[in-house]
């Protein structure tokens, strides 16, 4: 069986092209193998004014470690907070309907797909996985999420999600959640705590986690 990985990013630097290219590196040096393995760039979408200022304002001379630390802190809550309001209320179709282009293109190519999404991305794979016409649900493998903000969200829904599904979050990342086992008797669920650090960048460090990237070769059995 062909299997593929699409990652769909979530806010800030997870924008960029390549976010995901550690991430791979490790799972297919833990799995013995090569996927097939698409970025789901959502994020020009929701490019906004507050993002350009942002970006144009960040001193070009160096910082000392605290200033740049609370300037960082200051753009990752501004982006977040602005990418997560206009998903809610205004762009969520747009955002929907380029993720699921990109899956219908994987597919193309793999007979099933392993949906990964990461914070906001997290949110976006729910909501898609939430309304795929049965043809393309049957073909999704299972869902993937890190750093994962959907029980703030989507809590009364969440036992919508009936296929394998591995939730990573860490206690001193803020915005991610476990999802409420008391719905997944049977479903192969599983939520997991992971440390990866204990300060307020730890929501950027799943991407290189090599504890997380052992963790989703075991889960999803793709050594196999």
């Amino acid at each position: 069986m062909r299997l593929g990985i699409l990652e769909i990013h979530g806010i800030g630097e997870e924008k960029r092209r390549g976010f995901s290219a550690k991430r791979i590196a490790l799972i297919n040096k833990y799995s013995g193998k090569t996927f097939h393995i698409l970025e789901s760039h959502w994020g020009y979408i929701t490019e906004n004014q507050s993002d350009v200022v942002l970006n144009n304002r960040f001193p070009k001379e160096p910082l000392s470690p605290f200033k740049r630390a609370s300037f960082k802190a200051r753009e990752f809550g501004l982006s977040f907070l602005s990418d997560t309001f206009q998903y809610e209320k205004g762009s969520r179709k747009r955002i929907q309907a380029h993720v699921l282009k990109d899956l219908e293109c994987l597919l193309a190519h793999c007979d099933k797909v392993l949906l990964f999404g990461h914070s906001l991305g997290a949110l976006i794979a729910y909501d898609l996985i939430r309304y795929l016409r049965p043809s393309l649900k049957e073909r999704i493998a299972g869902l993937l999420t890190t750093g994962s903000p959907i029980p703030y969200f989507r809590y009364e829904n969440i036992k919508d999600i009936k296929m394998p599904w591995l939730n990573i979050w860490e206690y001193s990342d803020f915005i991610s959640m476990p999802t409420n086992r008391s719905f997944c008797d049977d479903y192969e669920w599983k939520d997991r705590k992971l440390f990866i650090g204990k300060t307020v960048a730890t929501h950027r460090r799943y991407r290189g986690s090599k504890k997380l990237a052992k963790l989703i070769v075991k889960y999803f059995k793709l050594g196999e």
